[in-house]
C-alpha cells in the first residue's frame, strides 16, 4: 500500500507546481539511494517509520520501485526540457499526450486504483479500531473534578 501511495505522490508532485520538493521526498521515500553501497539498504530503510518491519523481499521491491521513480523523473525531465525548448512552457494539455502518459504508465505499472482504495480502507479501519481500544483503556475523564479543563 505504501509503495502505491509513494509512486502516486511522486507523480502528483511532478505534475504540480511543487516539483522542486521532489529531491526531499525521494530522499525520504528511498533513503538507500542517498548513501553509498547497497550493503546499507536494510539499515537505511529501518530509519524511516513507514519502512519499519519491511521484510528483505519488501525492501528489495521498494528499492526496485525507487529505480522506477528515478527512471520516470529522468525521462519526464528530458521530455519537459524538450517541450520548453519548443514552446517555452509546459501546459496541462502536454501532460495528456501519449508520450507523457507512457512515462506515467511506466511509473504506475501494476497500480490498481480499486485495490489501493481497498488497502487504504482496511488500514483506516485498523487505525479506528486502535483508537477505540485506546479510548476504552484511557477514558475521557472530563467529569473528574481533579482534572483541569
Amino acid at each position: 500500500m505504501i509503495d502505491r501511495c509513494v509512486r502516486l505522490h511522486i507523480l502528483h508532485i511532478w505534475t504540480s507546481d511543487r516539483a522542486h520538493h521532489l529531491p526531499r521526498f525521494m530522499k525520504l521515500y528511498y533513503p538507500a539511494f542517498h548513501i553509498s553501497g547497497s550493503a546499507h539498504l536494510h539499515a537505511s530503510y529501518q530509519r524511516c517509520l513507514f519502512h519499519d518491519g519491511l521484510s528483505d523481499e519488501e525492501q528489495a521491491e521498494f528499492y526496485h520501485n525507487g529505480l522506477k521513480c528515478i527512471h520516470f523523473l529522468c525521462e519526464a525531465g528530458q521530455w519537459e526540457e524538450n517541450i520548453r525548448s519548443q514552446h517555452a512552457t509546459v501546459t496541462v494539455e502536454d501532460y495528456e499526450t501519449a508520450e507523457f502518459l507512457g512515462f506515467r504508465e511506466s511509473l504506475t505499472e501494476g497500480y490498481e486504483a480499486d485495490k489501493t482504495i481497498e488497502m487504504i480502507g482496511g488500514y483506516l479501519r485498523k487505525v479506528e479500531q486502535y483508537i477505540g481500544d485506546l479510548r476504552r483503556i484511557f477514558p475521557d475523564d472530563t467529569d473528574d473534578p481533579d482534572i483541569a479543563p
